[in-house]
């Protein structure tokens, strides 16, 4: 097995199993930090595209309110970046970032595997396809939020992704981060049972996702760390062992404590969450 990131044939096993497979396990590549699967085979051609993941009942109970937290959030964060501007969201969903953002941009545009999810926003007018190859224009603005960690060729896709984008363009990624606390501090096995999962190929540390940028060609505009879920959260998976603790631990979700938690998890690089502007 050779990292998809630096090609480094070093690893430590660090999880046995995944939350769906139980005979694929977690490594780290000793050499760029970044955790691959031990395989991918069961990321078969069409896998996304019938999948049903938007509509599975567990999945939303557990990321609709963190996922129109999080639209409103990059919103916040980027909408002067596409402002007038078009913008193509890579992994859009079911379009709760690209329905706001055509307030704002001059115009969105989508690329989403899943069939149902695709369909549901071209018949709303946002104009989406299961290729990127079936846009001939470029783009100003392509953002991909959550998308990365799932893909098998990250090197060749973003080689891709950098012909699509304008010469002037900006290309937005926001990961999970390998390092996140509860696995690289508080060695919360219920959280390593959870976030281990079969669709998440490849998990990136900064410095690993930098380098595979900056080895398809990219100029690091910047690059920094969030953190998406507050400190309740933590301390009901420590606690508790389940997740969305945030939710019904409310009393604790203090603005002042989250911003002071935040800002020490940035400091060592242990948020849960990557951001990275990059340009060619």
């Amino acid at each position: 097995m050779k990292c998809i990131v630096c090609g480094n044939d070093k690893f430590e096993l660090i999880h046995h199993g995944t939350r769906d497979i139980k005979n694929v396990d977690v490594y780290k590549c000793m050499c760029c930090g970044g955790n691959q699967l031990s395989s991918f085979d069961h990321i078969t051609q069409g896998f996304y595209e019938h999948s049903g993941m938007y509509q599975n009942n567990n999945i939303k109970n557990l990321s609709n309110e963190a996922a129109i937290t999080d639209d409103l959030r990059r919103i916040t964060m980027f909408a002067q970046d596409f402002m007038g501007k078009t913008l193509l969201d890579f992994g859009c969903g079911q379009g709760g970032f690209l329905r706001l953002a055509q307030n704002y941009a001059q115009k969105v545009y989508g690329v989403e595997l899943e069939e149902t999810s695709r369909n549901l926003l071209n018949k709303d007018g946002i104009k989406t396809e299961a290729d990127i190859n079936q846009f001939s224009q470029k783009f100003d603005v392509i953002t991909m939020f959550h998308v990365i960690e799932h893909l098998t060729q990250p090197y060749e896709f973003l080689k891709l992704i950098r012909e699509k984008l304008d010469d002037n363009g900006q290309l937005i990624i926001e990961t999970p981060n390998a390092n996140d606390v509860l696995i690289s501090r508080y060695n919360c096995e219920a959280f390593k049972n959870f976030t281990y999962w079969g669709c998440h190929v490849f998990l990136y540390t900064s410095y690993s996702l930098e380098l595979l940028l900056k080895q398809a060609g990219f100029k690091i505009n910047w690059s920094k760390q969030i953190q998406r879920f507050p400190i309740s959260n933590h301390l009901y998976w420590l606690s508790k062992e389940k997740p969305g603790g945030h939710n019904i631990w409310k009393d604790m979700n203090l603005e002042e404590l989250n911003h002071a938690y935040a800002r020490v998890l940035e400091k060592n690089n242990m948020c849960d969450t990557l951001l990275l502007s990059v340009s060619k």
